[in-house]
């Protein structure tokens, strides 16, 4: 009875090390040690790995051979990411040979996205072969945010990345707040530094997790450029300006015909055959009511008649438009002509203010201006008719007032008028 308990003990322990050995050599190489961002971190242990979304993560495997193997691989993955579909939250090493007794240094490197969702997570390192099977090795890790960390995702321009020289390109920024603190106070600013141009819109806030797209910033292209690629650099400003967001874009400028230069002795002179005014520079457009009107001045310089070609950019989105008399006008040498740009808001428009272009094109090439249009909502529109009501009723009663008082002083003069005459006596009393 005593032996065959000892046969049966010396038979667990014997398919346990058999356990341990097909695991151990399932497929090659077992691993000693791993270190996260130069940080050693324990499979057994409890203790959690702080690190930040959008961070990089440099991981290496250190391997000790136990058998011969070949075609091993190591791959590192976080499962759980909503979009790993899409963006993979993964590396693998290149395939190697592996031989018993020699230990092996693999690096790997994964960036989180972003947008991972802030939560407990296991970094899940795989060894396997082609049929061998694989060995799984988890690790904790805690994926939190910077208190502050803002990112450009998009930058956004019209024309798309193409410009002609001496016209404009409007340009927004779609902005995600990624830290923990909501922000206040934002200053985006997209620029040209090879041209010296810039423009900047301000964000009043925007809440933690929360994204938003800026205003349209217009940039003026000069007229002279030279014809060529430059960088359109996107700056956003935040924590009382003490931490910057950078984001950057190439852009082509084609060459322009708005240079217009004639050399005389020498010395170039500019010549303005084309003069544009504008009536007004921004006007408020009501959802559901009627429209704004913009006067646009066109002055022709040159010796002959010329047709000029009215259009807009960037009114699509929130508003109609129509020219009057028409978007083709005709302007006789040494003459101006007026032609009117009506804007109706949309009713799906977005309230706030928005930004525009008029294109005038002749065949001396196309002319810009920029204009604005404010959209607001009837609630708005109707606070701003009821202040007017109250003081034109104001400008009433004063005017009233003013009436009535000098109403008395005429009936009180014509009294005294009265008072003052001689009194007549009647002839028959004498008879």
């Amino acid at each position: 009875m005593k032996q065959d308990k000892i046969m049966c003990f010396a038979l667990a322990i014997l398919v346990l090390f058999a356990a341990i050995a097909m695991q151990v050599s399932a497929a090659g190489a077992t691993i000693t040690k791993v270190e996260i961002n130069d940080v050693i971190v324990d499979p057994s242990g409890t203790t959690r790995l702080n690190i930040e979304r959008g961070e990089d993560l440099e991981i290496t495997v250190q391997l000790s051979g136990v058998q011969n193997e070949k075609n091993v691989e190591v791959e590192a993955f976080i499962a759980g990411y909503e979009y790993h579909d899409y963006e993979s939250v993964a590396d693998t090493t290149h395939t190697f040979d592996v031989e018993q007794g020699v230990v092996y240094k693999k690096t790997m490197k994964i960036r989180l996205p972003t947008n991972v969702d802030t939560d407990n997570y296991k970094l899940r390192i795989v060894v396997s072969g082609r049929y061998s099977t694989a060995d799984l090795y988890n690790y904790n890790l805690k994926i939190s945010t910077a208190r502050h960390a803002m990112y450009i995702k998009d930058i956004v321009t019209s024309p798309d990345q193409e410009v002609q020289a001496g016209r404009a390109m409007l340009t927004t920024l779609r902005i995600l707040n990624n830290g923990e603190k909501d922000e206040e106070g934002i200053k985006a600013e997209v620029s040209i530094p090879a041209l010296g141009i810039s423009a900047t819109h301000y964000i009043d806030q925007l809440d933690a997790d929360e994204s938003t797209t800026t205003e349209e910033m217009y940039l003026r292209i000069p007229a002279c450029t030279k014809e060529g690629t430059y960088t359109l650099k996107a700056t956003v400003t935040y924590d009382e300006g003490y931490e910057k967001a950078t984001k950057e874009m190439s852009i082509q400028v084609l060459k322009g015909d708005s240079c217009a230069a004639t050399s005389t002795s020498g010395n170039t002179q500019s010549q303005t055959l084309t003069v544009i005014a504008m009536g007004t520079e921004s006007q408020d457009l009501i959802k559901g009511q009627g429209g704004a009107v913009y006067p646009i001045t066109i002055t022709n310089n040159a010796g002959n008649t010329r047709t000029f070609i009215l259009s807009t950019d960037g009114t699509a989105d929130f508003a109609t438009t129509r020219f009057s008399p028409s978007n083709v006008i005709q302007v006789e040498a040494g003459s101006s002509k007026i032609a009117y740009l009506y804007l109706t808001a949309k009713n799906q428009a977005q309230a706030g203010e928005k930004t525009f272009l008029v294109n005038i094109q002749s065949d001396q090439g196309i002319k810009q201006a920029g204009l604005k249009a404010k959209v607001m909502d009837q609630s708005n529109s109707w606070e701003a008719v009821k202040t007017g009501f109250e003081i034109i009723l104001v400008v009433l009663v004063l005017v009233l007032l003013v009436f009535g008082i000098a109403f008395l002083f005429a009936k009180r003069k014509d009294s005294e008028k009265e008072n003052q005459k001689p009194k007549q006596v009647d002839a028959t009393e004498y008879y």
